[in-house]
């Protein structure tokens, strides 16, 4: 009995379904392995899209920021220049706030 049962499980493991099963298995490895390659390129693509597109958004804020910052220099130098006497005590309570604020 015990023979006949290792002959009918090795009849079916040589059978063409086994050997069918077995191919669509190593097909079925190849394609995942495929796929995780695909899904890694796309991602390396994706991610270096995303990366340059920050560094431009970046750049344009920059550039923006640091013109506004200019105008807003030279704004105050010539606000500066037309009440120097203002401006100093615009700065001195300036300061004054800062240090009563500082000491508590």
């Amino acid at each position: 009995m015990l023979t006949a049962t290792r002959n009918a499980i090795q009849d079916n493991l040589n059978s063409q379904a086994a050997q069918d099963v077995r191919e669509d298995v190593s097909n079925l490895k190849n394609d995942v392995s495929t796929l995780a390659r695909h899904v890694r390129d796309d991602a390396a693509v994706i991610a270096k899209s995303v990366r340059d597109d920050a560094v431009e958004i970046a750049s344009e804020k920059y550039s923006f920021f640091k013109k506004e910052g200019k105008k807003q220099v030279e704004r105050m130098e010539a606000q500066v220049h037309a009440k120097p006497v203002q401006s100093i005590a615009i700065a001195f309570a300036a300061g004054a706030l800062l240090a009563l604020l500082a000491r508590r």
